[in-house]
């Protein structure tokens, strides 16, 4: 493994029925973070053994992108055409984390909330566009 963890060089890459796009401008703290998967539901039976059965599991992933960002038109558009449309878009993203030689690709998914107010604070904070997807796989780069 190598001793390179940078995240600068990763490539998010979002891509819907309204438009393909490489994303810039994230957040400094956390630019994109994926949830823990669930992969097995276990229960005690009522004699004190464990059971477990696999179970397939939303992967919800949450993107941030800075006020000035401008990645935000595509996020808006997909939001704005979700709202007049009355329908999700699916969507697939694509995260290439080359420090560590991974692809993630998430696929079958929808924007389900958007936090696209940047706050005014000091400085205006990051928006927020949370995403949930059907299935994820890895790829070596």
């Amino acid at each position: 493994m190598s001793f390179d963890i940078t995240s600068t060089n990763s490539r998010v890459v979002l891509a819907c029925d309204l438009f393909t796009a490489q994303l810039q401008q994230f957040a400094a703290d956390t630019s994109y973070e994926g949830e823990e998967d669930t992969v097995a539901e276990t229960r005690m039976s009522i004699d004190g053994k464990m059971v477990a059965g696999q179970t397939p599991s939303i992967k919800p992933v949450t993107i941030q992108l800075e006020a000035s960002s401008p990645s935000l038109q595509y996020m808006y558009l997909l939001k704005q055409s979700m709202e007049k449309n009355h329908k999700p878009y699916p969507c697939q993203l694509v995260i290439s984390q080359p420090s560590v030689g991974r692809r993630t690709i998430y696929s079958n998914g929808c924007l389900v909330s958007a936090k696209d107010l940047a706050d005014g604070k000091k400085l205006l904070e990051p928006t927020t566009w949370k995403f949930n997807f059907e299935s994820k796989s890895v790829e070596t780069l």
